[in-house]
């Protein structure tokens, strides 16, 4: 905030929003055959970090023809 605030700023979260909003309804998300449950452990460092990457399957809603 303030004076000397990035203008780019706004428009880069309002565009963020859509982004995963578009991902989210476009593709259908599970956790992959053979995994059990997501690990939501979290690594000490300077900034938080997951211990161990995050894994999905995804699969498109609708025919390819439709995008």
């Amino acid at each position: 905030y303030g004076r000397r605030n990035c203008p780019g700023m706004w428009v880069a979260m309002r565009m963020l929003k859509f982004t995963v909003g578009k991902l989210l309804h476009s593709f259908d998300w599970s956790i992959p055959n053979g995994d059990e449950g997501v690990d939501m452990s979290e690594a000490r460092a300077v900034t938080l970090s997951k211990e161990s990457p995050l894994k999905a399957a995804i699969k498109p809603r609708l025919p390819r023809q439709l995008y």
